[in-house]
Parts: C-alpha cells; structure tokens; sequence
C-alpha cells in the first residue's frame, strides 16, 4: 500500500494470554514509493504472556512514518520485553514523537530506528522511567544522526529516571552521508546530546561491516552494534555536544583516524567543554 493510516482508538492486540511469547504486528507502506507514508495513532500490542513468555515484534515501516500519539508496547512481565522497529527513510523527531518513544521505553519494550537516510533531533527530551528494576534499549542506525540545535539549552536529550537504558547510535549504511551541509560517501557522523542511562550502557559508533557483540553493563546479554570495515572504508565522526553520564553502564566509541581532508573521523566535544563519566563502568 502507498498510504496506512491506524486511527486513534484502533487497537490491533497480538499478545500471548497465559504462557507464550507476544506475537507479530505489522503496519507497512511500500517504502520505495516517495509517496508512502504510515500513520499510527492507534494502539500496537503483542506482549508475553501474564505467566510467561517474552515481548513480541511490532514494526512500522515506510518511507514517511508519523507515530506521535500512538501506543506501542511489547513488554513482557515475566520474560524479556520485544522490540518496537521503525523503518522510514529519513526521520526527524519532535517532542510529541519523542513522547511515544517514551511510552514504549517505560514498559520495557526495546526500540530501534533504522533509516535509510538521516535521523534530526529537534529541540527535544526523551526521558524514560522503565519500571522497577527493568532496561531497555534505544537504537538509532542512520547515515547520519544529527541534531538542529547543537548548543545550550537547546541540545537534546536521551536519559533515563528509573531502570537502565541502554544507548545505540550507529552509522553504518552504505550510501553517501550528509557531513556540514555537503554530501561525502566515505564518512558519516554522529551529533550525541545530553545522554543520562542510569546503568545502563552507552555505543556510538558504526560502518559497514558486520555486527559484533557489545556488553552495555556487568553482567548484561550482548547487544550486536556495528564495526568499522577497513576495505569499505565507511567512518564516523563523532560530535560530542552534551555531557554523558552512566552511572555504572559502559561506554565505548568506535571510529577510525581519517586523514584529516576528506574525512571526518574524529572524537571532539563541539561548541562547549564536555564531560563524559561512566561512574563504576568501563
């Protein structure tokens, strides 16, 4: 379909009732027509079982995606929570959006963002309260992963209150990124604002090669983020425009010397001094 649209009041429920894991949901707009667009403002559930069994799969694809006001939660009381992906071409995030997201991260429900293009934070806040002693992961894969104020007050800001929340940012995708206003198709990069995941962890990094596995916290299941390939030469840079603080979680950057003129690949707070405290984690 070229145009999907879930009205608010809509409900479409996969969920497991007693034992068994959430199930699958799909809302799908054909993501090569520059015409596509999915709206969901209704609400997306597949979640474990009440006795047990983990989160399901709920996915939003297109090539334009609109999901503020919308519930999505695949959570899992006595399991693992299920993953919430987004599927767009490019994607900018306003506070109503951010919003959702927050909705999802609190119940435990991973969320992961995977573009063909840009992801453009707007001058927003995506503060999440996972209950308990519960986590969840945000991931972000891009080109390029910017944001549109890049000094104070107005940097954004990913941080959580209560539970862990692990942090994602990968660039890793083969076609040519936006750097400066300009185009090049041998680096990408990444703007980090104020980033607060209370244990959990934080990785910022990408390129083209295949995944590895990456511990956010002792103790933690892997989580596959992204590795710099040497024969593509596919490179980050990374902007550091807000202070981070893990409190415990773990923080690793990955990149690759550039050669200083064609390429972008550096580690560098922009604008402002930064900190960038990991507490009691690597």
């Amino acid at each position: 379909a070229t145009t999907v649209i879930m009205e608010q009041g809509a409900v479409i429920d996969a969920s497991a009732t007693d034992n068994g894991d959430g199930g699958t949901v799909v809302l799908w707009s054909e993501v090569g027509d520059p015409e596509s667009v999915t709206t969901t403002r209704g609400e997306l559930v597949a979640r474990g079982g009440a006795l047990g069994g983990n989160g399901g799969w709920i996915e939003t694809s297109g090539r334009r995606i609109d999901v503020a006001g919308a519930t999505v939660d695949a959570a899992a009381g006595q399991g693992e929570g299920g993953l919430w992906l987004i599927d767009p071409a490019d994607l900018t995030i306003d506070q109503a959006t951010a919003d959702t997201y927050e909705t999802t991260l609190n119940a435990g429900t991973d969320l992961t963002i995977d573009t063909d293009g840009r992801i453009e934070f707007q001058v927003v806040s995506i503060s999440s309260a996972i209950g308990g002693d519960g986590e969840a992961t945000l991931t972000l894969i891009a080109d390029q992963i910017a944001a549109v104020a890049e000094t104070d007050p107005d940097v954004y800001t990913i941080e959580a209150t209560t539970g862990k929340l692990n942090v994602v940012l990968i660039t890793n995708k083969d076609s040519a990124a936006y750097n400066g206003g300009s185009t090049q198709a041998d680096d990408q990069n990444i703007g980090v604002g104020y980033i607060r995941t209370n244990g959990g962890g934080l990785w910022i990094g990408g390129g083209d090669a295949a995944t590895v596995d990456w511990v956010p916290y002792e103790g933690a299941a892997p989580i596959p983020v992204g590795a710099w390939n040497a024969t593509t030469g596919r490179q980050t840079a990374i902007e550091i425009l807000g202070n981070i603080e893990t409190s415990g979680g773990n923080i690793e950057f990955v990149t690759e010397a550039g050669d200083g003129a064609t390429t972008h690949t550096d580690i560098a707070a922009v604008h402002a001094d930064r900190t960038i405290d990991a507490g009691s984690g690597n």
